[in-house]
């Protein structure tokens, strides 16, 4: 017979068929998807496997949602790019370029059968009653597994009207044999049954349903929560999946909240065990005549607790007795000079003139721990007067950098904080306000350190290496070399690798 053209009427009708071009080994691959989901990769076990060294494993994933072509990357080493453009998933349009490794994917929507713009029949005449039966839409067969899905549909309707009624109360006493009825209505394997998966899918999707379920019941929601969400991707017409993945969501708040506000009690009476500790150091070292060290242990409080009155008052009394001091070493007479005294004051007043604050700071600390007897009158006072007025230039000098430390610790900008306070120590190691700064904000990494390296144990047991790899490195960057949490991540990534 001879060779007909059909219409646009004819054509717009065909269905499109995903094709997917590339080159191995210098030969151009045509490939047709049959399947509403493809995995794509160097693995034997992919749909579809490729040799190039730059791929993962499971590198990406074509998936059919809703009529139209998702391209998901599968957590590759390499990454996914998308018409130029790298990114995690995209919606294909049909004329789209895939680049994954070093191998470029070219997917086309197209219809075999067109050629310069016409469909051409070669020797074969159109049967308008075949045509009809293969290219317009069916309606649905009613079998077992049809109906049971539909009548499983209409009790979930039903009861969830119920319950927006007002019947939630009365829908919380419903029997045992309620329940265990419904569960026996619609079950997974029903659910997959009535779909057009493949074989292969048909049996990953229950297994991810499998593992769900396993992760619920060890009341590991979040990984129930991603499992489920494998089993939706295969499954979008699932009723299952949404109520499931809405409670491990639920749940997840509900532990979040409650967490937090463990960790607000927790933090509040560690905070109040800290402050009653710090008191009653600061008593004792006023009874032992430390007064310089119980000013720096009420210091301490103040900085937790700005408005705690017995370490204003301890401070109050300290400064007295060290003004009282002053005054009788001002007044006394008897003391004489000796030379090792006279050498350290000398040299704690050339430290000053050459402003090595730090070396000033420590002769006069050590004058001063000498006494007054073996010291003598003059470099004792000197020493007393020095310590002082170092402290008030470090202060002066410091005063407006370690204020930035701290708004930039607030606004998140910890790095920079750091390294202002950094800055500061290593001119001069006793400003007490950077030192504070500085294990206040090493404490905090250590908590996040802390943290990470626990999710990055829970992604190793999934497993995801990529991820618990990502955490790991994370750990090592944020806490320095001394840390326990910086140790054990180094550790463990050698493992990984």
């Amino acid at each position: 017979m001879d060779n007909k053209t059909l219409d646009s009427t004819f054509i717009s009708r065909r269905p499109l068929l995903p094709l997917i071009e590339f080159f191995e080994n210098g030969q151009k691959i045509r490939k047709h998807i049959t399947s509403d989901c493809v995995v794509v990769g160097r693995s034997q076990q992919c749909d579809l496997s490729v040799e190039d060294d730059k791929l993962s494993r499971n590198h990406f994933m074509l998936i059919k949602v809703d009529g139209k072509f998702e391209v998901k990357d599968l957590n590759s080493a390499n990454g996914l790019v998308v018409n130029g453009k790298k990114v995690k998933k995209a919606i294909l349009t049909g004329n789209d370029k895939i680049l994954a490794g070093t191998t470029s994917f070219s997917f086309t929507l197209t219809r075999d059968d067109l050629q310069n713009d016409k469909v051409v029949l070669e020797s074969v005449s159109v049967d308008k009653q075949s045509f009809e039966k293969k290219y317009t839409p069916r309606m649905p067969k009613f079998t077992r597994k049809n109906i049971v899905t539909a009548a499983s549909l209409s009790i979930l309707a039903f009861a969830l009207t119920w319950l927006v009624m007002g019947g939630e109360q009365e829908a919380r006493v419903i029997t045992q044999s309620k329940q265990k009825q419904l569960k026996e209505m619609l079950t997974v394997e029903q659910e997959v049954g009535v779909t057009k998966l493949s074989e292969r899918d048909r049996v990953n999707a229950i297994n991810f349903f499998k593992l769900a379920e396993y992760h619920f019941k060890i009341k590991n929601f979040n990984l129930a929560k991603n499992a489920m969400t494998n089993y939706f991707a295969l499954v979008p017409s699932s009723v299952i999946a949404p109520s499931f993945i809405a409670l491990c969501e639920e749940t997840l708040a509900n532990s979040a909240v409650a967490d937090n506000k463990l960790d607000e009690l927790e933090k509040e009476s560690n905070k109040r065990e800290l402050i009653t500790k710090l008191l009653d150091q600061g008593s004792q070292a006023l009874n032992r005549g430390e007064y310089e060290g119980a000013i720096n242990i009420y210091s301490k409080i103040l900085e937790i607790d700005e408005y705690n009155n017995p370490a204003y008052d301890g401070i109050l009394t300290a400064q007295s007795e060290v003004a009282k001091q002053h005054q009788k070493l001002l007044e006394s007479t008897e003391l004489a000079q000796v030379p090792q005294a006279e050498i350290y004051a000398k040299e704690m007043n050339r430290a000053y003139s050459a402003q090595n604050f730090a070396k000033a700071f420590e002769i006069a600390n050590r004058i001063i721990a000498m006494g007054q007897e073996e010291s003598g009158r003059e470099p004792f006072i000197q020493a007393f007067r020095m310590r002082n007025k170092v402290v008030a230039t470090t202060n002066r000098m410091f005063g407006s950098m370690v204020k930035e430390a701290g708004l930039l610790a607030k606004s998140d900008a910890e790095d920079e904080a750091i390294k202002i306070y950094q800055r500061v120590l290593s001119i001069f190691p006793y400003q007490s306000s950077a030192k504070s700064g500085l294990d206040t904000m090493l404490k905090k990494r250590h908590e996040k350190a802390k943290l990470l390296y626990s999710t990055a144990l829970v992604e190793a047991s999934y497993p995801d290496a990529v991820a618990s790899s990502s955490k790991l490195r994370a750990v090592i960057n944020l806490v320095p070399s001394s840390d326990i949490y910086h140790q054990k991540a180094l550790k463990m990534l050698k493992k990984q690798i």
